[in-house]
């Protein structure tokens, strides 16, 4: 048999041997990459750092006008972003702007004026840092664009990633990730203010979901089932709602300071952790309940790339590994369960989240009050 025809029977034999393989293995999915953060008017920025697509299904005129710091005065015009309909949005493209600076959008119309910026910040080495800025909060008033950003582990920021961060004026980078994860992956840290060193707090909050080398050894020798998945994220919040609480003290008297934001805070997925601190900050900023849980479940579709490569992985590791798909998807995603858990244990122990601020973080009226002075518009 000539080597030509001996390598395509080889070739055939594999190939036979996979789809056999493959009948063999269920492949787990993800469900459908749904958005679940509904805003009337919406500004995105690509990858590419290029033009910004405004969008807008309001039936109202917009003059648009651009500035680079999120708290300035009207800056220059840039165009009219039309009316438009939820079934028929109208979107203004704005091209020729600084790729390595941040932009916010003041729309000025005959009924409403508005600023939006872009909420996933677009960088190249993080999926899921994003601005909290533009929720509709306490008395009609929305949360200020450049303070607070939730992020996932800044480990494998970009020197063009960190050209882009060095105009978001940082204060504060908090760490919400154990000492073992960050020697893994220690944080590439932006310029701050006035290019200054950033200042670097750890906080660490213990996560068994994202910090643990036992349940990873478990899953790879295939003792760490669906339902401890299903039931781990769950079990997780009931902690950070309870005997874990004391951990977010320091980071609640850190927002308190205005000289320590604009804060960014992470964990290793901006899921988990991040999410819970997410959580207290809204709340106390009197964000609506449904939007908190709208806002953490973003997670889902700003993690929806990296999260279905893992899995793809695990689909074909499952071949040399007892690994099971379907045990990972829990872990990779949020899902509203996650954090009804936290707010279910949180009001059975203190009956309100009002009263769990106060006892947990001395979150007064008073302190609620200069909170939202200082961080709403």
């Amino acid at each position: 048999m000539s080597t030509s025809l001996l390598r395509l029977c080889q070739f055939a034999l594999g190939a036979a041997a996979g789809l056999l393989l493959h009948a063999c293995k269920d492949f787990a999915e993800l469900p459908e990459d749904e958005v679940t953060l509904v805003r009337p008017v919406t500004a995105k920025r690509g990858m590419d750092r290029g033009p910004y697509t405004l969008r807008s299904i309001l039936p109202e005129d917009f003059e648009v006008y651009a500035a680079m710091a999120p708290g300035s005065v009207r800056g220059a015009h840039v165009g009219t972003l039309p009316a438009g309909s939820p079934d028929s949005p109208a979107t203004l493209v704005i091209a020729d702007l600084e790729p390595d600076a941040r932009y916010y959008f003041d729309l000025v119309g005959p009924d409403n004026t508005l600023r939006v910026s872009e909420r996933r910040l677009p960088l190249e080495g993080s999926d899921n840092f994003r601005d909290l800025g533009g929720l509709p909060a306490a008395d009609g008033k929305r949360v200020r664009w450049g303070v607070f950003y939730r992020a996932d582990k800044l480990s494998e920021l970009t020197p063009r990633d960190l050209a882009y961060l060095r105009s978001l004026e940082l204060e504060s980078v908090v760490d919400l990730r154990s000492e073992q994860e960050i020697a893994d992956a220690p944080d590439v840290l932006p310029r701050g203010a006035a290019d200054e060193p950033v200042d670097y707090v750890h906080l660490p909050i213990y996560n068994e979901a994202e910090d643990t080398a036992d349940i990873k050894g478990q899953i790879l020798a295939g003792t760490f089932g669906r339902d401890d998945a299903d039931n781990l994220l769950v079990e997780v919040n009931r902690l950070l709602a309870s005997s874990e609480a004391y951990r977010f003290r320091p980071f609640m008297d850190l927002i308190r300071d205005p000289a320590r934001v604009p804060v960014a805070y992470h964990c290793t997925s901006g899921k988990d952790r991040t999410g819970f601190a997410t959580f207290l900050i809204l709340h106390t900023l009197g964000v609506d309940s449904a939007l908190v849980f709208d806002d953490y479940l973003m997670s889902n579709h700003y993690r929806f790339d990296r999260n279905r490569r893992n899995l793809r992985k695990v689909n074909f590791a499952q071949y040399v590994k007892p690994v099971d798909p379907e045990v990972l998807k829990p872990l990779m995603l949020v899902d509203p369960r996650y954090l009804q858990a936290a707010v279910d244990e949180i009001e059975a122990r203190y009956g309100t989240v009002d009263s769990f601020l106060l006892a947990e973080y001395g979150v007064t009226d008073t302190v609620k009050a200069q909170l939202r002075e200082r961080y709403l518009y």
